[in-house]
């Protein structure tokens, strides 16, 4: 290292008759060039760095260089030259920085840009029908960047010699829009062809142009299909950004000519009008005879035609001689075809008859008028014999006016083998044995004994205030299911799946109850399901017997356990009072419940439900819950609201908190 800087030295003490150079490169050990003073470098010569002068090449750091002394200048160390290092051939580090030279204003060779040489949105060919949109950053409800490539192929004219241009502009949410001009034979085409501006554009990019034996877009220096429109910037202003007033009048109402000067006023200034004349023609009016000074009596035309100058004589007339085109005066001849000889002979103006004349029209006629002669002899009726029943007057038939359609039959008998339809009355029927009483309904008082109907199932689905088998229950209601089978359950129910459970022991109880017990599984929730109808079914005769949690009664759901309606009896603590309840649940959520009463000595053995509101989109669901054993009594009703979701399933729900709990349901309305 001391031979090299050494070497230097001695270099630079002898007198330079030639160029002797040494090699260096340039800047120093953290990568800068320029010294800071005006055509200075940093130049690294071995581990050695000086500042030399440079004129000769491009100031870029790492750059190859040969330094030294030019004997035209002995006393400045500069950059002799570049250095070839496999860049055997390039010219441009051989060219110093001279970026002042070409700067607007003071430079000595100002280079002045095109508008397609600025890069902000501008629009450039990537072959094909591709153009690429370079990134800029642009105000579109708040700053975006819009930097995308479009694929323009679908715009492309398809019909022979047809062209047209498409629109690329920025919209005021940021997003590049694309909108395709009408099509012209291409030698038609022209800028006024380019589409107007859409309402929602912030920002005009370019027009492209295409036409149908296009293969792609191209830009040269002679030849380019594409408009740029960056310059001057089309932009829109929002009403806030407006200062002073805006006016409401636009030029294609008040100014359809675009002249600067409104169309039509309703009123103008008199020494506001430009180019009125000095005289005006008369409007159309008329004048009576005495405005008139040189009017001539002895007209000669008559409505713009010519008037004879032959003196008329006594009778003649105006009369218009088409032949020589003039009015002269004429004896008119008459031209009807009735004489005065044959009816109106007295000459008095009067026609001498008529065939009919008008009533009012007679002139001259008496007030009264003797009768003709005439008789009243026995082809007459008197008015006694017309009036008086039985008199001897007679009328036609035809001749009776408002005569009724129908006559209501006078009081009479028919034997029973007369009668072929209709309903005899009961008392009509004294002694009528049971058996031949097929079909309707029997009143109570027709039975002697109560006892035995239920063991003989002779009331199976009786309706109408029969009291049914041992557990005396009155019902109100047709029965749907009377759990009349032995075993299972009836047709068309079944046990609904998971979460619920089918029970292992299922049969018909006593005379007409169906026993569940789900003996050995316990906890457990069981549901009995028939497909909903038209109808929420009733419960009559529920027996249960369970203990704290355990619960029965009605059930309506959408086939799943998150949206449903439960009405039952619950036990919540002692096992001899009981709770009647709503319980519900809507799309998963926790279960409600609200109570009509709890923890009461009473046991509401049948419910009845039903619901109201639209079905199904905001329904809301009642229930009654009734004591019906021996007497018939109404414990109250209770609601939930405002339902939204669509039943599909309807059935018994229990559940059996320990193995010896059971229900016994009667029947089903």
């Amino acid at each position: 290292m001391m031979k090299f800087s050494r070497a230097i030295k001695n270099l630079l003490g002898k007198k330079q008759d030639t160029i002797t150079a040494i090699p260096a490169v340039l800047g120093d050990k953290n990568g800068i060039v320029n010294t800071g003073q005006k055509n200075y470098v940093y130049a690294r010569a071995g581990d050695t760095v000086i500042s030399v002068f440079n004129n000769r090449v491009n100031a870029q750091y790492g750059l190859p260089v040969m330094i030294g002394y030019d004997p035209a200048q002995p006393g400045i160390l500069q950059v002799l030259s570049t250095r070839d290092v496999g860049n055997i051939g390039n010219t441009q580090h051989q060219v110093p920085g001279h970026h002042e030279n070409h700067e607007y204003p003071y430079g000595s060779d100002i280079v002045y840009m095109q508008l397609r040489q600025f890069l902000p949105l501008r629009l450039t060919p990537l072959g094909g029908f591709k153009v690429a949109i370079y990134r800029a950053v642009v105000w579109a409800n708040g700053f975006k960047v819009v930097n995308d490539t479009l694929d323009l192929l679908q715009y492309r004219p398809t019909q022979p010699f047809a062209a047209c241009y498409v629109l690329i502009t920025v919209s005021n949410d940021g997003n590049i829009n694309v909108t395709k001009g009408n099509e012209v034979n291409i030698s038609e085409l022209s800028l006024s062809n380019i589409p107007q501006i859409p309402p929602t554009a912030k920002y005009v990019v370019g027009a492209i142009r295409l036409y149908a034996s296009q293969t792609e877009i191209r830009e040269s220096g002679t030849d380019t299909d594409i408009v740029d429109l960056r310059y001057p910037i089309w932009h829109t202003h929002s009403t806030n950004e407006i200062q002073g007033t805006i006016g409401d009048m636009t030029k294609s109402i008040y100014d359809a000519n675009n002249n600067g000067v409104v169309d039509l006023a309703e009123a103008v200034d008199w020494t506001g009008v430009q180019n009125k004349p000095s005289v005006f023609p008369p409007a159309l009016h008329t004048h009576v005879e005495a405005d008139i000074t040189d009017l001539d009596h002895n007209a000669v035309k008559l409505q713009g035609r010519n008037v004879s100058a032959t003196a008329p004589t006594d009778g003649q007339v105006l009369a218009w001689d088409d032949v020589n085109s003039q009015w002269k005066p004429s004896t008119v001849a008459g031209t009807g075809d009735m004489t005065k000889a044959v009816y109106d002979t007295n000459n008095n103006g009067i026609v001498d008859a008529a065939e009919s004349v008008p009533w009012s029209g007679v002139t001259g006629k008496p007030s009264t008028f003797p009768p003709e002669t005439h008789n009243h002899d026995e082809r007459y009726y008197t008015e006694t014999e017309l009036n008086t029943s039985g008199a001897g007057g007679q009328v036609h038939w035809d001749n009776v006016s408002s005569k009724p359609s129908t006559y209501p039959p006078s009081a009479h008998q028919h034997a029973a083998g007369d009668v072929t339809s209709g309903t005899f009355d009961a008392a009509r029927i004294p002694n009528l044995d049971a058996s031949k009483i097929t079909s309707g309904t029997l009143s109570t008082d027709r039975f002697s004994a109560y006892t035995d109907l239920g063991s003989e199932n002779r009331l199976g689905m009786a309706q109408d205030r029969l009291l049914r088998g041992q557990d005396a229950r009155l019902i109100f209601v047709a029965l749907a299911e009377d759990f009349l089978g032995e075993g299972g359950i009836p047709s068309g129910w079944y046990w609904a799946g998971s979460p619920f459970v089918t029970p292992n022991t299922i049969y018909r109880w006593g005379n007409s109850h169906l026993y569940v017990q789900n003996a050995g599984v316990a906890p457990s929730r069981c549901f009995l399901v028939t497909n909903l109808s038209s109808a929420i079914p009733s419960l009559f005769g529920i027996n249960a017997v369970g203990n704290n949690g355990f619960y029965v009664g009605l059930r309506l759901d959408d086939g799943s356990d998150n949206n449903y309606v439960e009405l039952v009896n619950m036990v919540e603590g002692s096992p001899y009072l009981r709770s009647f309840a709503i319980r519900h649940r809507t799309g998963g959520g926790a279960v409600s419940t609200g109570y009509l009463y709890q923890n009461q000595p009473i046991y509401a053995d049948t419910i009845s439900a039903w619901y109201s509101g639209t079905q199904w989109s905001n329904w809301n669901i009642h229930a009654d819950a009734w004591l019906m054993y021996i007497r018939r009594e109404h414990l109250g009703s209770t609601y939930v609201l405002g339902r939204t979701w669509i039943p599909a399933r309807r059935g018994i729900v229990f559940n059996f908190v320990y193995e010896w709990n059971h229900v016994l349901i009667d029947a089903v309305s």
